[in-house]
């Protein structure tokens, strides 16, 4: 498995460019970031309910 924990992604080179889950942070702690493995896309998934700061939550991907 690569980083990202598919079998099949660097083999086939769809996420040779990105292999380290810093090749696709967005930088927002409320987004879960991956790379596709079908397309070597970065996709940024919203994420509640987790803490994000000083009595901040996220709530569908935004800091508040």
């Amino acid at each position: 498995l690569d980083s990202w924990g598919y079998p099949d992604c660097t083999a086939v080179g769809a996420c040779a460019n990105k292999i380290t889950e810093a090749d696709c942070d967005d930088a927002n702690p409320c987004t879960a970031d991956v790379c596709q493995a079908n397309n070597g896309n970065c996709q940024h998934a919203p994420l509640s309910g987790i803490s994000c700061g000083v009595a901040k939550t996220c709530k569908a991907g935004v800091c508040g």
